[in-house]
């Protein structure tokens, strides 16, 4: 399913997907104690549904908006934990 979501995004939305996935990963991982997951690749493939999710409601203006949205609303935090 997330890889047809994906293909549902232009190129361009595809890079920014994976910049702010890679830059909210970071994040998160940072600051450990927002997060309750077994791995990094649940984690990497919990962000990455909510990324895809937040890039099709509200579209893929940039990565860091992207990575700001998902952290301030998963984690109330804004994109510097």
């Amino acid at each position: 399913m997330l890889s047809k979501l994906r293909r549902d995004l232009d190129p361009l939305d595809n890079e920014f997907l994976e910049r702010a996935l890679e830059s909210a990963g970071s994040a998160v991982k940072q600051n450990s104690s927002h997060i309750d997951l077994e791995s990094d690749q649940q984690l990497e493939a919990e962000l990455r549904r909510e990324l895809i999710e937040i890039a099709r409601s509200y579209g893929a203006s940039g990565a860091e908006i992207l990575r700001d949205v998902l952290l301030a609303k998963h984690f109330g935090v804004d994109g510097d934990i």
